[in-house]
């Protein structure tokens, strides 16, 4: 299926994200914008995207946004993630997760991000990050 222009593969992947994947990125805004497109594979059983992979989705989006802002040898963790569903994806959709960094403190980040399929909103995400300094 075709990707849109601007986005490519992500590299090394986890091996989580490699069963959820392919998973694209457009790298070309301050923060990186993941792509998916949905397919069988990330159905429920009504045949539309499941909640599960829309959360995965928002949440390796906030945190490769997050990731960005890290001093040199800093990690970070997941602390929180809240997300409502607020329409649904089907089979086919491009599925965008667009992420924003709401808050960057010294040891929490908090950001949001909103899930669309070919436009059209279908989920909105807020997380928390822990930051662990060197």
């Amino acid at each position: 299926m075709e990707v849109p222009e601007g986005f490519e593969e992500v590299g090394a992947a986890s091996p989580f994200t490699e069963t959820v994947g392919p998973i694209y990125v457009n790298a070309s805004g301050s923060v990186p914008v993941l792509g998916i497109r949905v397919a069988s594979h990330h159905a429920n059983r009504v045949g539309r995207a499941h909640g599960g992979m829309l959360t995965t989705l928002a949440d390796i989006a906030m945190s490769r946004a997050v990731v960005g802002q890290l001093p040199p040898g800093a990690t970070m963790t997941t602390a929180d993630l809240h997300i409502a569903f607020l329409d649904a994806a089907g089979d086919g959709q491009w599925l965008v997760a667009t992420p924003r960094l709401d808050r960057v403190g010294r040891t929490l980040i908090h950001a949001s991000c909103q899930l669309t399929a070919d436009g059209r909103a279908v989920a909105q995400a807020l997380g928390c990050f822990s930051v662990r300094m060197p």
